[in-house]
């Protein structure tokens, strides 16, 4: 994948624009540190940083959009990838919800690969939780791939070029892509 600097910089603005202007009546609303995402793994928190010419790793696809939850109960199913709540939700996914990261699996590769990403709000109590990607399981990845071939819109997405290995079976660890630990406030 090659790199413009200039549309890197417009990404990355962009992406601040769309979350300032979503989120600008809602005073008191965490702003995720000016397009910055986040995972966890193994208990800790890292930063995924927008992906660059000189630092290929990180974010390469994104829109401020995030697929919307009924409720706390629900996001937390979700979040402990319990697979009928995944499962339900996956009917609410379109293109524009996934969020493409490019990293290694293993230290050792030479290659990069795609991984997949949404993000969830709880649109009463919008929180950080919007920020934070959660990996795409494997069965939803199945049903995402097959919805969005058989939409005549859908499957021209720019998502489609962007296809993980082994269906997004594979975690991506951001200890070796090299992502910074960080401490995020409850």
């Amino acid at each position: 994948m090659s790199y413009d600097t200039e549309s890197e910089d417009d990404m990355e603005a962009q992406m601040n624009e769309l979350l300032e202007e979503a989120f600008k009546d809602q005073t008191g609303c965490y702003d995720g540190d000016e397009g910055i995402f986040y995972i966890s793994h193994n208990l800790s928190t890292y930063a995924i940083p927008i992906a660059c010419e000189s630092d290929p790793v990180g974010v390469v696809r994104c829109y401020a959009e995030s697929v919307e939850v009924n409720d706390g109960d629900e996001l937390e199913l979700i979040v402990s990838y319990d697979k009928d709540a995944w499962t339900a939700v996956a009917e609410k996914i379109i293109p524009r919800h996934v969020v493409i990261v490019q990293g290694k699996l293993d230290e050792d590769d030479k290659a990069l690969c795609f991984f997949w990403f949404t993000t969830f709000v709880f649109p009463e109590n919008p929180c950080k939780d919007q920020f934070t990607l959660r990996q795409i399981p494997k069965h939803v990845y199945k049903i995402l791939y097959k919805n969005f071939m058989e939409h005549v819109d859908f499957k021209r997405s720019s998502v489609m070029d962007m296809l993980p290995r082994f269906e997004n079976d594979k975690s991506m660890s951001p200890i070796v892509n090299g992502f910074d630990k960080v401490t995020v406030a409850p």
